[in-house]
């Protein structure tokens, strides 16, 4: 309960004046001395500007993350915070003025479109970012199409034992083409390069990068690869 009365002075001078309030100053302004004494502590609380929300969301045991995190954990996604994109949750909390309330609701904004979308996409990770509050949609797209990469690469490990890496023309081609359509992409990849997880064992290597030219003809390139690597082994065995 309290008072508002225009007194001419700052919140933060009205504040400093609170906290030398004593149970005498309550009963002379007309408290009741038997519900003062139901009352034994007196206390002053503070607005919780942005910094006091930030430090709420940085805390370890922080129950408005950690209660997030485990929602996404129950759909087998790893959640994770940025530290830049705390900063933001917590000054749009601040603007909605009402105290750590305001955090749950930055948070559910944030993230109510990626936790209805991603878990049918079979995404298991996802970060936080400035850029994911900022641009959501275009971000989820990437989240989903990073997935589908990683899916296929992960089917080529398991069948040839090589890694394989996009190069980054390699994947924005696909990103243009496909976008956050996973099962398209995946089927689009095993197809075209269907002879590589056999072709990519006789070059010899652990690690494999897809460039776009392997994109445009994928035959024509292994071909190539194939050929001068048997070309380095029979030079160098005469």
């Amino acid at each position: 309960m309290g008072f508002k009365s225009d007194v001419g002075l700052t919140p933060s001078e009205q504040v400093e004046i609170l906290r030398h309030v004593t149970t005498r100053d309550l009963m002379d302004f007309g408290f009741e001395s038997e519900f003062i004494g139901r009352l034994p502590v007196t206390v002053v609380l503070n607005e919780l500007n942005e910094d006091s929300l930030y430090q709420i969301l940085i805390n370890p045991t922080c129950t408005v993350i950690q209660a997030k995190k485990r929602e996404f954990r129950s759909y087998g996604i790893a959640l994770n915070f940025d530290d830049d994109a705390l900063k933001i949750l917590a000054n749009q909390a601040a603007e909605e003025k009402t105290g750590a309330r305001g955090l749950i609701s930055a948070v559910e904004r944030a993230l109510i479109k990626f936790e209805k979308r991603l878990p049918s996409a079979g995404v298991r990770r996802l970060t936080v970012s400035r850029r994911l509050i900022e641009e959501p949609q275009f971000v989820m797209k990437e989240v989903i199409f990073d997935h589908a990469l990683e899916m296929f690469a992960e089917g080529f490990f398991d069948k040839s034992g090589i890694i394989i890496t996009f190069h980054e023309d390699s994947r924005r081609k696909l990103f243009d083409t496909f976008g956050d359509k996973p099962n398209t992409t995946i089927a689009y990849l095993e197809k075209s390069l269907q002879d590589y997880a056999y072709g990519v064992k006789l070059l010899g290597v652990s690690e494999f990068i897809i460039t776009p030219e392997m994109l445009d003809n994928p035959k024509g390139v292994l071909d190539g690869l194939i050929k001068a690597a048997y070309e380095r082994r029979t030079a160098g065995g005469t």
